[in-house]
């Protein structure tokens, strides 16, 4: 046992470093863990049961640990096949729903780097959309996680559930992010970054360490604390460099948490009172997505809709020529 954790712990170790390289351009970005040899050479990780969802295909890695790095995890296959399924799930709204808003406003950015101003006006525009899309399917996942995993997966993945649960928190932290080192490499702040990669290297080791002992979900539970508090410390880092404060973040998203916590109601309230608990798991799940999605809809469109105009800014934007080299 002494041994598996030591190679666990090595192989998330040697993950982290990798995710962390990458952040600053040091080396490219490493695959997804999932589906892939621990990074000792060890084992492969463990399977997990087909499905619709793409596991084990996306190109994001989060810089956190996942017990998935390493095939010697003294978790044992089937508590990382059922991690694995969770951590997949997290990491798709960064993949197809953040990253490519990143990768258009990237060049954009570029373009403006000497003009503070506008860059962070087009950062609290660019997350808003981002949050306008992630936080609402986020805390609708932790609500309807248990028709989610029976239809998708299966009941015999059960045990998924409140994994998936606790980590759709962190993905809806990290999908706050993923502009930040976009605007701290525009900006010359290196350095700055590289220090955040450590500090989130050693939070997420202890995080993965302290939770082994109460299994997936404590590893879970004691990467979402991690993640609580170093999210927004790179929130604030990248902040202050565009002369910002913390709650000029947090208020570009009042409205996206505002009309998020009325769908939220809305789902919870027919789940508990409206749908009958008996109908299959797949039909429920259908019932409670259309729900959330109309009440979701016309709430953002009420609360936040200057949505509207960042959409467009973001079109322009794509479209915008490309700056001539001198």
């Amino acid at each position: 046992m002494t041994r598996q954790l030591i190679a666990a712990v090595t192989g998330a170790l040697l993950g982290c470093c990798g995710a962390a390289s990458a952040q600053v351009g040091v080396v490219p970005s490493a695959p997804s863990p999932l589906g892939m040899t621990s990074p000792l050479g060890i084992g492969p990780a463990p399977a997990v049961p087909p499905t619709g969802i793409p596991l084990g295909a996306t190109e994001l890695t989060s810089p956190g640990v996942s017990p998935t790095t390493s095939g010697a995890s003294p978790l044992g296959p089937a508590a990382l096949g059922v991690y694995a399924i969770a951590y997949n799930v997290m990491l798709m709204p960064l993949a197809r729903i953040a990253q490519p808003i990143v990768e258009v406003l990237f060049p954009a950015m570029s373009r403006i780097q000497d003009d503070r101003p506008r860059m962070a006006a087009m950062w609290l525009r660019a997350n808003r959309m981002i949050g306008a899309i992630t936080v609402p399917a986020m805390v609708g996942l932790i609500i309807v996680a248990p028709e989610f995993v029976a239809t998708l997966f299966g009941e015999k993945w059960a045990e998924a559930t409140p994994v998936i649960q606790i980590l759709a928190w962190v993905g809806l932290l990290q999908s706050l992010q993923r502009l930040n080192s976009s605007v701290l490499l525009a900006c010359d702040r290196t350095a700055t970054l590289l220090r955040y990669s450590i500090v989130v290297l050693a939070a997420s080791v202890v995080a993965f360490v302290g939770g082994l002992h109460w299994g997936i979900v404590g590893v879970a539970t004691a990467y979402a604390i991690s993640s609580t508090i170093v999210e927004p410390y790179y929130t604030w880092l990248t902040a202050r460099v565009l002369d910002l404060r913390l709650v000029d973040f947090l208020r570009s998203l009042a409205g996206v948490a505002q009309a998020t916590a009325g769908m939220a109601a809305v789902v919870l309230a027919a789940k508990m009172w409206v749908v009958p608990a008996d109908l299959p798991a797949g039909v429920r799940l259908l019932i409670f997505v259309a729900l959330g999605a109309a009440a979701y809809l016309a709430l953002v469109a009420w609360r936040s809709p200057e949505l509207r105009r960042d959409v467009r800014g973001l079109r322009r934007s794509r479209s915008a020529p490309a700056p001539q080299p001198a």
